[in-house]
């Protein structure tokens, strides 16, 4: 953003820009006045300077406090830490301060982290980054020095003695009636005349005194004191008692106080330290100096704030320019403000002010400039005019500049902000084709100061003329080139600038290398050496491989699986030609991964992966799963988990899900677990930033016909019921038993299939196959005639929800998409080579009918067909390593005691948003919270409670629902704030305690949608405008209207006394509600024993549902402490986390719709963002014995992950 854009913004709330150096700060917390404040004023230290911001300067009151105190601000001594009292290696000041005059308390703490500052470099302190942290009493700051990093905190509080406990102490009708009641109560004896508000002062300030001196006992006051009475009577008891005092019976106790200590931060001590203080400047303020010292309770004056406030902030030797400041008017004092200066500094000090703005703040460099420029000028200083002359130089300027370069350009200079870099680049190539030679020079100075203020580096690079990247050299032949050009065209674009601008040769060149390079374009490269167009050259390493393999389409879209096919033909061609097709094809391989024929691989990064088509959730998860250590141990070392298969006739087929699996089926999904490890070795080792997953790899993982499918875990509202007791009740005649769970069915639609690759499955369709199908396909589909669909993996985003649509409104099933109209680009080869086209269209066409959620389950559920069991449970179902990783239990109890408490396995929780929670938590509440349902018309209760948690929690947000009315599918676009730890405490139960306090949370949060019901109530109207503003609307109308309506005043009372009382009861509404959800969000705070980091995050964008639009997951890397976002090929670091926890317009930035959660224990054993290695040497077969860099399986071997995580 241009500085011209930033002066109509508001800077970031709560945090200047601008710095303050050390004299500054000193002078702004001296003036500063934090007790009386009038609107919306000028923030002395978090708000930037005037003139940084106008427009937010516009929107400050100009209206002086009309009691603002001209602090006299002196040093309290015990409750400071002052440099001649300080351990040399811990430097930690701390300044306690009083002023004289309005009696306000003010604390400089300053934290020294490095001893960078006050040297020759760096002459004095510069602190930035002033926040305000929210205070019941006082305001509290901190702010940080650019330089050293050193803390310094300020903080002002508000005297101990308030107002009405000064009255009490010093008014002299008050101290009279004492006095009279003191007589009254006791005629005998001797009382002359009332205390003066000195003398009660200074008992007080005695009493204070000596409640500080070290005493065995505790100090008593007689009630019947004379001085004690007459000055405090009976009335002071409650200022007593605030200050420590005990009362008894016929004494009173002084304040027993705590040992001296400078750093505590509020406790009784510092109260009557404080109080002691200000009895003493009240004092002062009644009597002179002189005569003070004669009372006894009485201290004289403190240390000056000053001195010591120098000595701390290093700005003791600091010198200043002799009356500079007092000169100053007030629009010069916001120019050394700008700075972080004072009048008084002299002009080396105001060129350090200068730099150390700049550092903190680059984008407000023009206004710096402004500012010092400005000063050089008032001053007259040939120093400051030469330090000018030296930055612009350097390339600095002001915002007049900036102003005069888009003036330069004919651009309105209002509109910067939407101007852009591209458009604005347009209109400097168009100027610069236009204008003679000679203006060159001027041409691209005016583009450099547009693109150092507004941060561009391709304004920059084009201004200078450097070309650097291959985007940026193709726009500087041609703005509308793509990288589809031909090399031919290059080279006549190239030809034709050099003959219309020879000035231009040397840049020319240095960008058509740029592109040959990219390209690894010999064609380019011998045009470069000889001038000439020729069509042969001299042969390097890469032509060698292409004509070794006989491809002759040098820019065809050649994939790594291509390429391996070719390899493997070339081989079986002749066996003897396999050690130079390695050669040729390890060249191959380093082009197409993106590191060159000459380029180094990079194993310090994640690989990127190639979007295929519509398959960009596919690489998502397959980034997920490889970040997983266990997971890819378990892929890698597939051997070491593989089921072993016997002969036909003797095996025995297993159950994995709740149905049986046949040995083809482990067959089939062994063939996807080996695909993956081929792919996982791959993104392990490959060379390049980018690795090319297989047609055939996404076919076996998104497959639909003739390979296992998942049962989904059920979401939403959709849980089971319980199983009855005694008998079936009806409400089970609508539920079906799949894989241990019911679900809702408007009629029973299971069938059972006999034979050896049978199961119990649903039968809901026939396989697609087409011409192109290859042979394996088209036999899969003969061995498995019927597409093995259970009910719940029916799709879950065209579903509606069961709660908003009546059972006999049909589901449309999506429309399969047409066939991709061409097969990649395919090298020559035999007749007989393996066709590829049956698995691209199997996948691309799989992947138009599911979401992200669904493969990760039915993925997970083909590895778990795929590895042995670990052992068997109770039904002799399979356990294994994956259970052991994603799935939990959790237990539904039901109030209805027909019905039985049912347990049940998950390893994805699925969290509807119709109630557009607001965050994670609320989703999960809306899970396991109690409801309501009917059976044979009694009403009954269940509720969720977790009683064993998986290691790796996985949450899908079901954001599609159904509209009945329109009888089609929206997305809901709700944001649900994320959190990094999640804690899930409070849906285990594990306690009656924690029972109790669920069960509370459920009646506050039943009462909360009572409340938000009658506030609907009371604000609904017909035209979808809130109540109280159609009344007002009405109100003002009738106003208007005037003698025109009869009766137009009364019913003008009567709707303003309407509208009053509506808003009045709106009030007290929201003020319940508030204090509802605060008892509610406050009441699990202390639970945090079963920890959960943030681990993924699986965003989509786009209008059409999770099937439609746009994939990307973010990756936590908890070693390296970053997250990073997979996009296919681009893997890049995020630097602003707003991307992931910010609220944003879902569709453009996206939403998050599948999130993982690690234990936190787990979570550095558990997640490898970046396992990278460089392959093996290979073997004689051509394989590479590869594992995992890191023994992930120790992570579940050692201990069991869930031994500490049952509910």
């Amino acid at each position: 953003m241009s500085s011209l854009d930033r002066r109509g913004t508001s800077p970031r709330p709560g945090v200047s820009p601008a710095g303050k150096i050390a004299p500054l700060l000193i002078a702004t917390i001296k003036t500063a006045d934090r007790a009386h404040t009038v609107g919306k004023q000028r923030h002395p230290f978090t708000h930037p300077p005037r003139g940084y911001d106008e427009a937010f300067d516009d929107t400050l009151s100009s209206q002086a406090p009309p009691e603002q105190c001209l602090h006299r601000w002196t040093i309290k001594p015990n409750q400071s830490v002052l440099p001649d009292q300080v351990n040399e290696e811990e430097p930690n000041y701390k300044l306690a301060c009083i002023c004289q005059n309005c009696r306000w308390h003010l604390d400089i703490v300053f934290e020294v982290k490095q001893s960078l500052c006050l040297t020759r470099e760096y002459p004095l302190h510069h602190f930035v980054n002033f926040q305000v942290v929210q205070s019941s009493v006082g305001e509290w700051l901190y702010g940080n020095c650019s330089v050293c990093s050193s803390v310094i905190h300020i903080k002002y509080r508000p005297p101990r003695l308030l107002p009405e406990d000064v009255k009490l102490l010093t008014d002299p009708a008050l101290l009279q009636e004492r006095f009279e009641d003191a007589k009254a109560a006791d005629p005998g004896r001797e009382l002359h005349k009332a205390a003066t508000a000195v003398e009660v002062l200074d008992a007080l300030a005695a009493y204070l005194r000596d409640c500080q001196k070290p005493s065995p006992e505790r100090k008593q006051i007689p009630v019947g004191n004379k001085r004690f009475l007459i000055s405090f009577g009976i009335d002071c008891n409650q200022v007593l008692t605030k200050l420590g005092f005990a009362e008894g019976v016929s004494t009173w106790s002084l304040p027993e106080l705590p040992p001296p200590e400078p750093w505590a931060d509020d406790t009784l001590r510092t109260t009557v330290e404080d109080a002691q203080e200000e009895a003493w400047a009240l004092m002062r303020k009644f009597e002179m100096e002189t005569k003070l010292l004669m009372f006894k309770g009485y201290r004289a004056r403190p240390p000056p704030f000053d001195n010591e406030v120098n000595r701390v902030l290093g700005t003791a030797e600091y010198q200043a320019v002799p009356r500079r400041r007092r000169s100053a008017t007030l629009a010069e004092v916001a120019w050394y403000e700008g700075l972080g200066a004072l009048p008084d500094f002299p002009d080396s000090f105001l060129r350090y002010a200068f730099e150390r703005q700049v550092a903190h703040d680059p984008a407000g460099s023009p206004y710096y400039f402004d500012c010092l420029q400005k000063i050089a000028t008032k001053r007259d200083s040939e120093e400051l005019n030469i330090t000018l002359a030296t930055l612009a130089s350097e390339g600095y300027f002001g915002r007049n500049e900036v102003a005069s370069a888009y003036k330069y350009f004919l651009l309105d200079t209002s509109k910067a902000q939407t101007l852009s870099d591209d458009y604005i680049r347009n209109v400097f190539e168009t100027r610069l084709a236009s204008a003679p030679t000679s203006q060159e020079s001027e041409i691209r100075a005016m583009l450099k100061i547009i693109g150092e203020d507004r941060n561009s580096q391709q304004l920059q690079d084009a201004a200078a003329n450097v070309v650097k990247t291959y985007e940026q050299a193709l726009k500087w032949l041609d703005s509308t080139l793509d990288s589809s050009v031909a090399d031919e065209y290059i080279i006549t674009l190239a030809a034709t600038r050099i003959g219309d601008r020879p000035s231009d040769q040397e840049t020319c060149r240095n960008v058509v290398r740029v592109i040959a390079e990219e390209r690894n374009s010999d064609f380019i490269r011998n045009w470069l050496i000889t001038g000439e167009v020729q069509p042969e050259y001299a042969e390097d390493e890469l032509t060698s491989a292409y004509k070794f393999f006989q491809i002759n389409e040098r820019n065809s879209d050649l994939s790594l699986e291509v390429l391996e096919t070719v390899r493997q033909v070339k081989v079986l061609d002749d066996p003897h030609l396999e050690k130079e097709a390695r050669k040729h094809y390890e060249v191959l391989l380093r082009h197409i991964t993106g590191t060159g024929a000459m380029g180094k691989p990079d194993y310090a990064n994640p690989v990127g992966l190639s979007n295929m088509g519509n398959t960009c959730y596919l690489n998502s998860l397959l980034q997920y799963f490889f970040a997983l250590t266990p997971l890819r141990k378990i892929i890698l070392d597939f051997d070491s988990y593989k089921m072993a298969l016997s002969s036909t006739e003797t095996f025995q087929p297993k159950k994995v899900g709740g149905r049986e699996i046949s040995r083809r089926e482990v067959e089939k999904t062994q063939e996807f677990v080996t695909e993956l490890r081929d792919l996982f070795r791959d993104m392990a080792s490959a060379p390049g930033p980018v690795v090319n997953p297989s047609w055939r790899l996404a076919g076996l993982a998104l497959a639909q016909d003739g390979t296992v499918q998942r049962r989904m875990t059920l979401m939403g509202n959709e849980h089971p019921l319980g199983s009855p007791k005694e008998k079936a009740d009806p409400i089970f005649q609508n539920f079906v038993e799949v894989d241990g769970k019911s679900r809702h069915s408007s009629s029973p639609v299971t069938v059972t299939i006999t034979g050896d690759d049978s199961s119990e499955i649903t039968l809901v369709g026939d396989p697609v196959l087409t011409p192109d199908s290859d042979d394996e396909a088209k036999e899969e589909a003969d061995d498995s005639s019927i597409v093995l669909v259970p009910p719940s993996s029916q799709n879950i985003e065209e579903r509606p929800d069961p709660e908003s649509m009546d059972q006999d409104v049909p589901i449309t099933s999506i429309e399969k998409p047409a066939p991709p109209s061409r097969p990649p680009p395919v090298p020559p080869r035999p007749q007989n080579a393996p066709k590829l086209d049956g698995w691209r269209e199997k996948a691309e066409d799989a992947a138009q009918q599911q979401d992200v959620a669904e493969v990760i389950d039915n993925v997970l559920f083909k590895i778990q067909c795929a590895i042995k069991p670990t052992s068997l449970d109770k039904d002799g179902a399979q356990m294994d390593s994956i259970q052991e990783l994603f799935y939990g239990k959790y237990l539904w109890t039901y109030s209805d005691q027909n019905l039985e408490d049912k347990e049940e396995a998950f390893n994805t929780l699925f969290l509807n948003l119709v109630t557009k929670p607001r965050d994670v938590y609320a989703a999960l509440d809306g899970f396991f919270d109690v409801e309501h349902f009917d059976v044979d018309g009694k009403t009954t209760e269940r509720f969720a409670t977790i009683t064993q948690l998986p290691p790796i929690l996985q949450v899908y947000f079901h954001r599609q629902q159904f509209d009945t009315e329109k009888g089609e599918s929206y997305v809901i676009k709700h944001h649900v704030q994320l959190e990094e730890t999640l804690y899930m405490d409070r849906y285990t139960s594990a306690t009656p305690e924690l029972r109790a306090a669920r069960e509370h949370s459920w009646k506050l949060k039943e009462q909360i949608k009572q409340l938000q019901d009658r506030r609907e109530k009371l604000t609904e109207t017909k035209c979808k405008l809130p109540a109280p503003d159609v009344l007002d609307a009405t109100y003002e109308f009738l106003s208007e209207l005037g003698d025109f309506v009869e009766d137009a005043q009364e019913l003008q009372e009567g709707l303003k006394m309407h509208s009053a009382r509506r808003r009045k009861d709106l009030q007290t509404i929201n003020d319940e509600i508030n204090e509802c959800e605060v008892v509610s969000s406050s009441m699990f705070e202390g639970l945090k024993k079963f920890g959960y980091q943030l681990s993924a995050v699986f965003f989509h964008r786009g209008q059409g549902g999770m099937k439609g639009g746009h994939y990307w997951v973010y990756i936590h890397d908890f070693k390296g402490n970053v997250w990073r976002r997979y996009e296919d090929r681009e893997v890049t670091v995020v630097r602003d986390l707003s991307q992931i926890f910010g609220e944003s317009d879902p569709a453009i930035q996206g939403a998050p719709y599948f999130v993982v959660y690690v234990r936190d224990d787990l979570k550095n054993k558990f997640v490898d963002a970046v396992c990278r290695h460089e392959p093996e040497p290979t073997g004689s077969d051509g394989d590479v014995d590869m594992t995992d860099a890191e023994d992930s399986g120790a992570a579940i071997d050692e201990a069991d992950p869930t031994s500490a995580y049952h509910g």
